[in-house]
């Protein structure tokens, strides 16, 4: 039995009761509180010898109470580790960051879908990828496009000092465009510095090139040939790229990253004999491990194929602390719109969303998932 604790009272008796057997000798005070030198009666009936104390214990010792408090057995201690999931407040906001640099990966036609690899210079190893606001405007020979990026950037956070790029796939849509010129900005840029300017091939003739913001969709199928977004189906867009013959134009769909594909389907990188950033192929496997896949998936292996796997629940927008208070995928937000940090599914487009193929919630401002209204 170990001993919890004891009244102030109770231990300045046995501390004053030692100090007087050790001082006075036979007028001591004995622990069982009688004065003298007869010791108390023997329940064994052997003198001072006492049956229930050790050998080694002097016979003055002073008893211990046994309804004196004791510890619990490990089996029974109640868990009293603390919960240090968040220790202090720490949530996400939104903040503009400076464009690095804008490459057009496409040949570009006049009413064809270009597209335009955005690398956004990030501050450190924590920063995400918020949102990439593009803005059209077109003048009397150029068109004007103006690229506003932001990060999610965390509060109390210990980061990494490194500053990475993070790219992403912008697409200009061939109905959005009204002149051979293009000159794309930064809105970060105090300045509003150019950071690339790029022409687009003429097309005259044939009723396609007369593709404008109310031209019906095109009869043309995935992979057939095209002259402007207005040759292809809907959902599909004309894309320029070379090919081994030279350059090609066909009907496509575009992608930034596998949210942007089918199941079974992947996002084809850039090659140098055919298209790039489309949606390619079944049966590929998406990834290898639970490790390629982002926050709130696993990778599912089948014989079909290897696939993401949607583990995320629906965007709770429940009040958190911190990210550890929110499900898997989610982040604990501090957006403007807010009066409280709230937990929420971050995205660049709508198929970011989870199960965006039965509407529920769509990418909004400010790049988080919400539910779709109507």
């Amino acid at each position: 039995m170990t001993i919890k604790a004891m009244s102030q009272g109770t231990l300045f008796s046995l501390l004053t009761a030692g100090f007087f057997a050790g001082c006075y000798g036979s007028s001591s005070l004995r622990g069982d509180g009688r004065e003298g030198d007869d010791p108390p009666p023997d329940p064994g009936g052997d003198g001072d010898v006492r049956p229930d104390v050790p050998p080694d214990v002097q016979p003055d010792a002073p008893d211990i109470p046994t309804d004196w408090p004791v510890e619990p057995d490990d089996e029974t201690a109640p868990d009293l580790e603390p919960d240090l999931s968040c220790l202090e407040p720490s949530s996400w906001s939104l903040q503009p960051r400076g464009i690095y640099q804008v490459i057009p990966i496409d040949n570009t036609r006049m009413g064809a879908t270009e597209r335009l690899e955005v690398d956004v210079q990030l501050l450190s190893g924590c920063e995400i990828l918020g949102q990439i606001n593009v803005g059209i405007m077109q003048g009397d020979a150029t068109d004007f496009i103006e690229l506003a990026a932001f990060a999610w950037v965390p509060s109390n956070m210990a980061c990494t000092p490194d500053a990475p790029i993070a790219t992403r796939m912008i697409a200009i849509p061939g109905r959005e465009q009204g002149n051979l010129m293009a000159v794309v900005t930064d809105a970060s840029d105090p300045d509003g510095g150019e950071l690339v300017r790029y022409g687009r091939d003429p097309c005259s003739g044939p009723p396609e090139c007369q593709c404008w913001s109310g031209t019906p969709p095109g009869p043309g199928g995935e992979g057939s040939d095209c002259l402007t977004d207005c040759s292809c189906a809907s959902g599909l867009s004309c894309i320029g790229y070379w090919g081994l013959g030279g350059p090609l134009w066909s009907c496509l769909r575009i992608c930034s990253d596998f949210f942007d594909c089918n199941l079974g389907e992947a996002c084809v990188p850039a090659i140098l004999d055919g298209p790039s950033h489309v949606c390619e192929g079944t049966g590929v496997d998406q990834c290898g491990n639970d490790d390629d896949c982002p926050a709130g998936f696993r990778c599912a292996i089948t014989e079909h194929g290897n696939f993401c796997s949607d583990q995320r629940a629906f965007p709770s927008m429940q009040p958190c602390i911190c990210d550890a208070d929110c499900p898997a995928g989610q982040l604990c937000t501090n957006t403007p719109m807010a009066e409280n940090t709230l937990c929420q599914v971050p995205c660049l487009t709508s198929s970011q969303c989870p199960n965006p193929d039965v509407d529920v919630f769509v990418c909004g401002t400010p790049a988080v998932c919400v539910p779709l209204e109507g």
